[in-house]
């Protein structure tokens, strides 16, 4: 987990600053990710359904702060940083509760380690979320 945050933060920076059509190759990449790098069946909860929902609570974000909430994407007003870390938060709220319900449902991990597996998603990818993809962002716009 400790080398995914990175790409949390890139993901939501394309997303951001080219178009949150890019959910479909975040759903694809992540699928992958998780067959190459944890040996996870591509058959699995977190292969189809986790991977859809975490690309689509990232893409919908995504789509919220360009459209109607129209962020600028460097950031410079308090309103944009505001929204930004609210918007992005629920996001990640979202993706940590589907990505540990499909760890679950995968039996990669016990129902009793839900918690720490959940607080350190969640940590994960907002370092992501709000230490890479801001910068990102505002370079590819």
């Amino acid at each position: 987990s400790v080398v995914w945050y990175p790409a949390t933060g890139l993901v939501l920076a394309l997303m951001l600053g080219v178009s949150p059509w890019y959910a479909f190759l975040v759903c694809f990449a992540d699928a992958l990710a998780g067959t190459l790098i944890y040996k996870q069946p591509i058959m699995s909860y977190s292969g189809t359904i986790g991977a859809a929902a975490v690309a689509a609570f990232y893409a919908t974000a995504a789509y919220v702060l360009r459209g109607p909430l129209r962020i600028d994407l460097g950031l410079r007003r308090r309103r944009d940083v505001v929204l930004y870390v609210s918007v992005t938060t629920l996001a990640a709220l979202a993706s940590t509760a589907m990505g540990v319900v499909c760890l679950v449902e995968d039996q990669s991990i016990h129902w009793s380690e839900r918690w720490q597996s959940g607080s350190l998603w969640f940590l994960v990818d907002e370092v992501g979320l709000l230490g890479v993809a801001p910068f990102l962002a505002s370079r590819i716009d």
